[in-house]
């Protein structure tokens, strides 16, 4: 948090020193008239401009993609050094997928053993799905799995990463595209969710009878 409020002030610094300096230099071109009056307007502009995207670049460049990025792995390793990160443990018998819609990522209902369903659905699962054209795998399924952790943010509850284990699941039907009917009715209102209400058998004779 302290470097954070530091970061700030000095960016805030930053842009006082150049609007300060801006300002200076184009009194100084006024008062010589180095420049036709109606150019000082978009000049002043242009400066406020160059020097907020100039300073938001300097403070962000990690995020505008320069300089080494951290790898999942680091990342993983920042988050429970700071206790960001929860494990949660599953063992698994079978599962079923959804077929997607847009781009709103993978959707798997998994039947633990302990008899309750795991619903997963976000763009993380495509790092675990098939990848390959023509039959021919580059990747081959790595999720669902008979064992698995999974990694959650503490406070964010996004999931950062799968640790599977165990046989791989082939999914054993895909049901049609959810309905929001379907969505509120199951709760799945996060990237995980446990459902105890209804068995997995259920769950599939409902998805595969919701209209395509």
């Amino acid at each position: 948090a302290i470097a954070e409020i530091a970061r700030l002030l000095l960016a805030g610094l930053l842009v006082f020193a150049g609007l300060t300096a801006s300002g200076i230099f184009i009194g100084s071109m006024i008062e010589t008239h180095t420049l036709p009056a109606y150019i000082y307007i978009p000049l002043v502009s242009v400066c406020v401009l160059l020097i907020f995207a100039l300073v938001h670049a300097l403070f962000n460049w990690r995020h505008l993609g320069f300089g080494p990025r951290k790898s999942k792995e680091e990342f993983i390793l920042e988050l429970d050094d700071k206790q960001l990160l929860d494990r949660d443990d599953y063992t698994a018998t079978r599962a079923f997928e959804v077929m997607t819609s847009l781009d709103d990522g993978s959707h798997y209902f998994v039947e633990l053993t302990d008899g309750r369903v795991l619903f997963l659905t976000g763009q993380y699962l495509y790092e675990y799905d098939p990848i390959g054209e023509s039959g021919e795998l580059d990747q081959p399924r790595q999720f669902p799995c008979t064992e698995f952790t999974v990694l959650r943010h503490k406070t964010d509850k996004y999931v950062v990463h799968i640790e599977c284990r165990g046989a791989v699941l082939e999914p054993e039907i895909e049901a049609p595209h959810f309905t929001g009917q379907l969505w509120d009715e199951f709760g799945c209102g996060d990237d995980v969710t446990i459902i105890a209400s209804k068995t997995y058998e259920e769950i599939k004779r409902r998805m595969m009878a919701s209209p395509p």
